[in-house]
């Protein structure tokens, strides 16, 4: 999961001028069947953003960090507009009122949107109606929209993702709705992840190693393949790059105080 602060992204002016009209479509007609209806048929509108929530990172997807330019990506619905089906299966009403709001949108690889569907589960504070509160709610769904929740997630050798020992118990819980919910730990994403931590992994031990050998006699040649060896450990975790959390944990993994000013 990579961090995005759809914050500081803007549609066009003409974007919101129409996603406005129809919201107000949606918001007029009283009968719930019917919003769905309005809101189906005016479905390209979020599409046409596609392209902008795709840049914020990268071309990465929001949930997965993974880059796949011949599969079909979606723009997802952070809080569902159709329904909400929670943990239990039991089913609501959804966030019709976020159809057409661009902060409600992630760009998501198809495994994890085809996954999560209209998976949304609330503990507290459930909003049902547009005027309540949507950040008084308290969700299991981590979202990368929100910097600490990108951090709950850790990552290990074998390319799973999973949790912090140290994290609550709560915190726990929401990890593991979040990876079964995005089918974060999906066979291929998980081999994509072991390849980018294998090759850090050695990265930083070809490094230590040279190091070690600066240690006790200085040679221009071992100080450029440290510098060359630091630079590609760098490149890893660059967050323009694929599995970049991948990386970033492998080198916090390793314990190694010199990796802090990569």
């Amino acid at each position: 999961m990579i961090f995005i602060d759809i914050t500081k992204y803007k549609p066009s002016k003409e974007w919101l001028v129409k996603a406005q009209a129809v919201k107000d479509l949606v918001k007029a007609e009283t009968d719930y069947r019917k919003k769905l209806e309005i809101i189906e048929k005016h479905k390209a509108l979020w599409g046409e953003l596609k392209e902008d929530l795709r840049s914020l990172s990268n071309n990465k997807c929001w949930y997965s960090e993974s880059v796949d330019a011949s599969a079909h990506s979606h723009v997802d619905h952070f809080r569902p507009k159709g329904k909400v089906v929670e943990k239990n299966k039991t089913e609501r009403e959804g966030y019709w009122w976020l159809a057409f709001d661009y902060l409600n949108y992630r760009y998501s690889g198809g495994a994890g949107n085809v996954r999560k569907k209209d998976k949304f589960d609330v503990i507290k504070n459930k909003c049902t109606k547009e005027e309540d509160d949507l950040e008084d709610e308290v969700i299991y769904l981590l979202d990368p929209c929100k910097r600490a929740d990108v951090g709950l997630l850790n990552f290990i050798e074998n390319g799973e993702i999973t949790y912090s020992a140290e994290l609550a118990d709560w915190n726990k819980e929401r990890v593991i709705y979040t990876i079964e919910t995005l089918n974060l730990n999906f066979n291929m994403l998980i081999e994509e992840r072991a390849k980018v931590w294998k090759k850090c992994n050695s990265l930083i031990t070809d490094a230590q190693s040279i190091l070690e050998e600066l240690s006790t006699k200085q040679t221009v040649k071992n100080n450029t393949l440290f510098e060359e060896k630091l630079e590609q450990i760098a490149e890893l975790k660059d967050k323009t790059k694929p599995f970049s959390a991948v990386a970033q944990s492998c080198i916090y993994s390793s314990g190694l105080s010199w990796l802090k000013q990569i």
